[in-house]
């Protein structure tokens, strides 16, 4: 901005034009005031005569006098103006002063308040790309989470599956070795008793060994012998679980039992767990199915499992918890359902058919709560 600098011209009474211009001003005042005493007096009409040269001086003098104080009254005043109007020349120049350096600073404000501006939608742009960015990584993230939970869902389904067929085939191995087993050894030890006699006897042998073949399962007492028996058998009824050292005690804990069952474990090696690893024991109770269910993430569409005949009855959603109330128990105690209303229906009708048995007797339990 540009800075006027012109100012009005300032009176300086001390000037020889200035003391010039008040000579002349006073001697035409002298010369007014000397004509006016000439003229005719307005009550008279007539001129005056001339008045005596001492008069005329003192007048002249007073005049003077006069004229000169009236000059220095107005040179007074004069001065008293240029000294208003200087000052006021100076106000104007110091306002004009600090308006120059407020518009000054009002630049340098609005050239920051510029950058600023430009810094702040650089950041804006900057944050507004980061941000659509953490959302795509985000849609990405959920989109892999959810295709790995359903990875997941099938892997956990397989080896439930793959759990449930080795169950079977665990079951049906060990009754189908256990009876070809027995069987045998009763053969030998009849034939081994009878090897003396005709090939009659040894027919009649033959035929009661074939026979004996269609009695009861069961295992039977062991031969009598002198010495003290040390065997040690693994057993499973609703009164007891585990190895007992002697065959009464396994015979009298499971043979009143249905579906109970005894086995003896191979020479020198500890006793077999009755059953395989669960998330519950083997009696599990109401508060341990409740607890092992609501601690466990249930999808919607995940496969039920309908106990029939077990420990427990009722219907779960882990095929680890029917393992558990139906180990060793005999086929066709527990089924597979694809939903769980369709287990809730299967359940509920086969217990009005009467086909539901429960080793230790109290109210079926579904989704882990009793009902």
């Amino acid at each position: 901005m540009s800075r006027n600098t012109s100012s009005t011209p300032q009176y300086n009474p001390s000037s020889p034009s200035s003391r010039s211009s008040r000579t002349s001003a006073a001697s035409s005042s002298i010369n007014v005031l000397a004509s006016s005493r000439n003229v005719p007096s307005p009550r008279s009409g007539q001129p005056q005569p001339p008045a005596s040269p001492v008069s005329q001086t003192v007048i002249n003098t007073a005049a003077s006098q006069q004229r000169q104080r009236q000059i220095q009254q107005r040179s007074r005043e004069l001065d008293e103006a240029a000294q208003a109007l200087a000052a006021r020349e100076r106000e104007l120049n110091q306002r004009e002063e600090d308006l120059d350096n407020r518009a000054d600073e009002l630049e340098h404000r609005a050239a920051q308040v510029d950058q600023r501006d430009t810094y702040l939608n650089t950041r804006l742009q900057r944050f507004q790309t980061r941000s659509d960015d953490m959302r795509r990584r985000e849609r990405a993230l959920e989109e892999r989470e959810e295709a790995v939970g359903r990875r997941e869902l099938e892997v956990t389904a397989r080896e439930e599956e793959l759990a449930f067929r080795e169950e079977n085939e665990e079951y049906y191995d060990e009754d189908f070795e256990e009876d070809e087993l027995g069987g045998l050894a009763d053969n030998l030890s009849r034939i081994s008793v009878s090897g003396a006699s005709s090939f009659a006897s040894g027919s009649r042998t033959a035929i009661s060994s074939e026979s004996s073949l269609e009695d009861d399962d069961r295992p039977e007492s062991p031969p009598f012998s002198e010495n003290e028996d040390h065997r040690r058998y693994v057993i499973n009824s609703p009164v007891a679980q585990g190895p007992v050292r002697e065959w009464s005690t396994a015979g009298h804990l499971t043979l009143p039992h249905p579906n109970s069952w005894t086995r003896e474990p191979a020479d020198g090696a500890p006793p077999a767990p009755p059953l395989p690893e669960s998330l519950l024991r083997a009696t599990p109770s109401a508060a341990e199915i409740r607890h092992a269910i609501q601690n466990t993430h249930i999808p919607d569409d995940w496969p039920w499992w309908v106990v029939f005949k077990g420990v427990r009855t009722g219907i779960f959603p882990f095929w680890s918890i029917a393992a558990s109330l139906t180990h060793r128990l005999g086929p066709a105690t527990h089924q597979r359902y694809s939903s769980r209303q369709v287990a809730l229906e299967a359940y509920r009708g086969a217990r009005a058919r009467g086909e539901v048995h429960e080793l230790e007797m109290g109210v079926p339990y579904y989704y882990g709560a009793p009902r």
